[in-house]
């Protein structure tokens, strides 16, 4: 089961800082009170004043843009290396709507978007160019709504880590054909029967699914479906003689890839790595894990 962690964003944790437009619109104002006092005119002194009163204002109005924000967030992900990994961050709004941006460290790729009240989630972005274990970045949660004159921002420590697996690249490989007779049993893939294969006279054990309804009911008897299972050929992945280890661990997730979406049988035999072979999600899953962890 996923672990997640929450946290609720409260304006002590809040910083603000005036954004470009902050600091234009400053000057400006400033500006303005400057000639409105060197003429003794009012018109460049109020408009001075309503400007950095306005300034004042949306300090208060952004910083209450991620005031009583609710987040969650998984602990541990897996992905693919050098392929983007989305942190699926679940986000809890009180009420109204909110424009927000999202970015994992410096260098993620930043979401943004308008946030209505509920909740949400929101896939944040993050990449790692190579296979193991990464600890992720700290999320940066951002605002310039409503006026754009301020950006108040809040960075978490998200103490979550994610299990890369080798970048899949296509290769040239060993498959070696899984022996029957060495002793080792060869494992019953996950297939379920679904292919029609023949009409057989009915048994009455077989009850009434087996029936084929559509013969009977034309008056030619009484026939049963008969099914088979694709049959499915187990194999060895190893790498080829000289290949690089990081390229073999690419070749090798790239072919697991294949026929785990084909629901093929497979094992992984190079180095520390011993697998026999086997289908299904989970045999995928640490076939992968182990492509990922070897040192």
């Amino acid at each position: 089961m996923t672990q997640l962690q929450n946290l609720r964003i409260g304006l002590r944790r809040v910083f603000i800082l005036p954004s470009a437009l902050g600091w234009l619109w400053a000057a400006v104002g400033g500006l303005l009170y400057v000639m409105g006092v060197n003429t003794s005119s009012n018109v460049p002194l109020i408009l001075g004043f309503l400007m950095l009163a306005l300034q004042l204002l949306a300090i208060f109005l952004t910083a209450q843009t991620l005031h009583g924000l609710q987040l969650q967030w998984p602990t541990h992900l897996e992905g693919w290396a050098a392929e983007q990994l989305p942190l699926m961050v679940q986000l809890t709004l009180p009420k109204g709507s909110r424009y927000l941006g999202l970015q994992l460290g410096p260098r993620g790729q930043r979401w943004e978007g308008i946030c209505g009240a509920g909740v949400q989630q929101i896939p944040v972005p993050w990449q790692g160019e190579s296979r193991g274990i990464h600890k992720l970045p700290r999320l940066r949660i951002d605002s310039q709504a409503p006026l754009g004159l301020w950006v108040c921002w809040v960075r978490i420590q998200t103490n979550s880590e994610a299990l890369l697996y080798p970048a899949p690249i296509t290769a040239a490989i060993n498959e070696i054909p899984w022996p029957l007779a060495s002793g080792k049993q060869q494992p019953k893939p996950n297939i379920e029967p679904h292919d029609f294969h023949s009409l057989q006279p009915h048994r009455p054990e077989e009850g009434p699914q087996r029936l084929a309804w559509k013969q009977f009911a034309r008056g030619h008897g009484e026939f049963s479906k008969r099914f088979e299972a694709p049959t499915a050929k187990a194999v060895l992945l190893t790498p080829q003689v000289g290949m690089a280890k990081e390229q073999a661990l690419s070749a090798i997730a790239a072919r697991i890839k294949q026929l785990a979406a084909n629901g093929e049988s497979y094992g992984l035999q190079l180095l520390q790595i011993d697998i026999n072979p086997c289908s299904g999600s989970n045999h995928r899953r640490e076939c992968l894990r182990s492509l990922a962890l070897l040192p």
